[in-house]
């Protein structure tokens, strides 16, 4: 068996009509149309199946490519019927508005032998806009002069939202990596973070206008922090800032208070038309657009972010980085808070600190006063020399009181001024005159704790006191030396004398004087080392390290 093609002739002969038959064997034509059919249903099939369809158009008389063939796919992906293809003659049809003129190049640009690769987008039957990559190749057609092209257009929608949202993304977290500086700055105020917040959601969503608010936790009023011009001619030059109460009821009013009422962002492109609109006050800028978004943290609402007059409209993407950038805001405004708050409770304790020191050092003169009238009221010399020496002993630590209410620091003092006041102090008392007898002190200017200070005061007062009194008997001449020597954490404090010297017999772990003893045991209480020099008058010295605080209960 093969396959024929008959062709049948009627022909005239003279009088008589004869019939001519040609037979031809076309066996190897019908063989080729039906893989060529098999392979076009194959592609048919593999069409359907994929999300990218291919075509060939040919360049018609009208001068336009048309669609000779196109794979099912086609119609999946755009929802167009092969009617309304055939209509359009070519599938171009479909290509949105905005990249027609891409479409058009990349025909234009087509020769015999040419391919080229275009993305651009189509919109399909049910307004759904799709991306497309498409290939085309250019060969001259069976028929001269004809050009024809085979195409394959890939759907890269998917590919394309992906790199769309990664490119927001990225945007998004570059904002926010720009906000987050002036937010954990320990010198930036509420309204530098405030002027970083405005400008980043501006860029982010194509904003023209906005502002950034924070919430007063005592009256509820919004209180905005930065903002654009608002009124025809505004220099926004503003000492105070501006503030917008709540209503009686507790509400915000306008479209500005909607999303502060419903602790929820929202975004409108038709503002006249919201709800909420009470309309825009005369010489206000006209209101094209509008987003806002609460700023909450721990379900406490604390501020705003409000935004006005996109190029492109608001859209989910604008109010998701928005509500993103506020939580980052909710974090600044808690912490500027805290820290306001802890400063706030730490000068309530200062001027606490400051007012307990003053009275430690006025009760101490009150003590130092009663020692001074009961003085009046003995008669024994040795009652009143107890009394005198206690009165010192008192003077010395109320003075490191006084000292602590007058210093910046209240638990350090300048231990240099509070030594020179101590020793004229004592000399005063003694009523001895600085050119018989010379205090001589020599240390730098530093600061020394109160833990630390008290004893040594007191040691210095005790070794001051007692050479004042022994050292220079029947008028003799001399100096008493006050020094202090710091290497590193170690110090050194040298008290001598010139005088006549302690006795040699004297023992400094068992003393009878109860101001030597004084003096042994504040040493120890330092963790001091001490020792004493008789061989040129008398000389103490006390080796320790600053006395650490510890908590007491």
């Amino acid at each position: 068996p093969f396959y024929a093609e008959v062709t049948l002739n009627r022909l005239k002969i003279e009088d008589e009509y004869l019939t001519q038959a040609i037979v031809r064997d076309i066996t190897s034509r019908k063989k080729t149309e039906d893989l060529l059919m098999e392979s076009e249903h194959r592609h048919r099939m593999v069409g359907q199946l994929i999300n990218d369809f291919a075509y060939s158009c040919v360049h018609g008389e009208s001068g336009e490519y048309e669609v000779d063939w196109i794979t099912d796919s086609f119609y999946k992906i755009t929802g167009y019927t092969e009617k309304e293809l055939i209509s359009n003659r070519c599938w171009m049809f479909t290509v949105h508005p905005e990249d027609e003129n891409i479409a058009q190049q990349q025909l234009s640009d087509l020769n015999a032998g040419s391919t080229n690769i275009h993305i651009f987008r189509i919109i399909t039957s049910n307004g759904e806009v799709r991306w497309l990559r498409n290939h085309v190749r250019c060969v001259e057609d069976t028929i001269p002069g004809r050009l024809r092209i085979y195409g394959a257009a890939q759907d890269i929608t998917q590919q394309r939202e992906y790199l769309d949202d990664l490119k927001w993304e990225l945007e998004i977290n570059h904002s926010l990596s720009r906000i987050y500086k002036p937010m954990i700055s320990e010198e930036s105020s509420m309204e530098n973070i405030a002027i970083s917040i405005l400008e980043e959601s501006k860029k982010l969503t194509g904003s023209q206008k906005g502002y950034v608010a924070t919430i007063d936790p005592l009256n509820k009023d919004m209180v905005v922090q930065t903002h654009t011009a608002m009124m025809e001619e505004c220099p926004v030059k503003l000492k105070d800032k501006i503030r917008f109460p709540c209503d009686e009821d507790g509400s915000y009013p306008a479209l500005w208070g909607h999303s502060l009422n419903n602790l929820t962002g929202f975004y409108t492109n038709s503002p006249q038309t919201h709800h909420s609109s009470r309309g825009i006050p005369e010489g206000h800028i006209p209101l094209e657009s509008f987003i806002s978004v609460p700023v909450v943290g721990g379900g406490e609402l604390l501020g705003q972010i409000a935004l006005a007059n996109s190029a492109h409209g608001y859209n989910d993407l604008d109010l998701e980085a928005l509500e993103r950038i506020s939580a980052y805001y909710a974090l600044a405004i808690q912490r500027i808070r805290y820290k306001e708050k802890i400063i706030a409770n730490l000068n309530e304790k200062e001027l606490l600190l400051r007012e307990i020191h003053h009275r430690v050092k006025n009760n101490m003169q009150i003590v130092t006063s009663l020692m001074n009238l009961q003085k009046q009221y003995v008669e024994e010399d040795e009652t009143k020399k107890v009394l005198g020496e206690s009165q010192a002993r008192v003077k010395s630590m109320a003075m490191v009181h006084e000292k602590l209410y007058e210093s910046s620091d209240l638990s350090h003092i300048n231990f240099k001024e509070y030594v020179e006041k101590l020793v004229y102090g004592i000399f005063y008392s003694y009523g001895v005159q600085r050119d018989t007898i010379k205090p001589i002190i020599v240390m730098e200017d530093f600061a020394m704790s109160m833990e630390t200070s008290i004893p040594l005061g007191l040691i210095i007062n005790e070794l001051v006191s007692n050479s004042l009194r022994y050292a220079f008997p029947n008028k003799r001449t001399g100096e008493i030396k006050v020094s202090l020597k710091i290497t590193g954490n170690d110090y050194e404090l040298i008290v001598s004398d010139d005088g006549i010297g302690i006795p040699k017999e004297m023992d400094l772990e068992n003393l009878k004087s109860l101001g030597l003893q004084l003096v042994t045991n504040l040493a120890h209480q330092l963790g001091a080392e001490i020792t004493l020099d008789r061989s040129h008058g008398t000389e103490f010295r006390l080796k320790f390290k600053e006395f650490e605080y510890k908590e007491r209960i």
